[in-house]
């Protein structure tokens, strides 16, 4: 029988081994963030993707403690000093702002936040739409589940624009009425435009939350240029991008991640959770904290499981 050792346990034993932990003194370590704030909506319960204040806190003292954060503007400059780290934010919730971000400003250190403009002017909430016909929607996970062929573990990962519109004439309930209850609330165009913090950097998230495994490269081109266009205008935008759930097996090809290079970002980010080796590679992997890493073991098992593994000659 395998046995189980704690994770929590293995980030207790594993800061100490320098072995380890001097691994991330030449890599670049991206730490990813969403929602942060005292009361969160449904949606970002569901889906995991939710800190309270005073953890969001506690995490970054132990990123500022144990890592030097830099502005996106530092890395793409190559401006990297020993054991670099940055922080990142998705989506664009008004709580990553009025809690998080005015943490960090606070604090007088940097971020970046992935942005998509589509829900962001009131349109589209794709990520939350397909939560919540999964959880609510009258027969929406049997026909999900019918459409792709085999049981459904990840909605998000397998629904496709063409599934809900077969889904919502057949079905024709009025569920838009009940989803902004369930979602956060994202932060407002108006904000972005009078925003005054030179503390943050904004990239893009694409225009709508689709995994773009699912997009021809035609769409995936109007969607970018559509966001970067809403983008354009803000003063703190940067063309950097996240991939949408960001997940390199399910969520995007190594040729969209070119396509995108192609459309002009500088540097593409995804949800691959290890840190970064090569500072001038162009796609750049992010390390998530949520609510489950709540000590600084968890927190060090998180950020150093990876390298570990390199150590011990186990593939992660």
């Amino acid at each position: 029988m395998k046995r189980y050792i704690p994770r929590g346990l293995i980030g207790r034993v594993g800061k100490n081994l320098n072995p380890v932990v001097s691994r991330l003194d030449k890599r670049v370590t991206v730490f990813n963030f969403h929602d942060v704030g005292d009361n969160p909506s449904e949606f970002v319960l569901d889906n995991g993707i939710h800190v309270t204040n005073c953890l969001f806190r506690n995490q970054i003292d132990f990123v500022a403690s144990n890592f030097n954060i830099i502005s996106m503007d530092q890395f793409l400059k190559g401006d990297i000093p020993t054991r670099p780290a940055l922080i990142t934010f998705d989506d664009g919730y008004d709580n990553t702002f009025q809690n998080g971000v005015r943490l960090l400003e606070s604090l007088g250190l940097p971020c970046t936040v992935f942005l998509n403009m589509g829900p962001i002017h009131g349109e589209n909430y794709w990520a939350e739409k397909i939560s919540y016909l999964h959880k609510y929607g009258e027969g929406f996970a049997e026909f999900l589940s019918d459409c792709v062929g085999r049981a459904i573990d990840n909605p998000h990962l397998d629904c496709t624009k063409e599934i809900i519109e077969q889904y919502e004439r057949l079905y024709l309930n009025n569920y838009e009425s009940n989803l902004s209850q369930y979602m956060s609330r994202y932060v407002t165009p108006d904000y972005l435009k009078h925003l005054d913090n030179p503390l943050v950097t904004l990239g893009s998230h694409l225009y709508t939350h689709y995994n773009v495994k699912h997009l021809s490269n035609t769409v995936l081109e109007l969607e970018y240029r559509k966001n970067e266009e809403a983008m354009s205008q803000l003063k703190y935008y940067t063309p950097v991008f996240a991939f949408p759930f960001g997940d390199p097996r399910t969520c995007f090809t190594a040729q969209q991640a070119s396509l995108i290079l192609q459309f002009g970002a500088r540097r593409v980010f995804t949800s691959r959770s290890r840190p970064n080796d090569n500072h001038d590679a162009k796609v750049i992997d992010r390390i998530s904290l949520t609510h489950w890493h709540d000590s600084e073991s968890r927190m060090w098992y998180q950020t150093i499981r990876v390298p570990l593994s390199e150590l011990v000659g186990v593939r992660s």
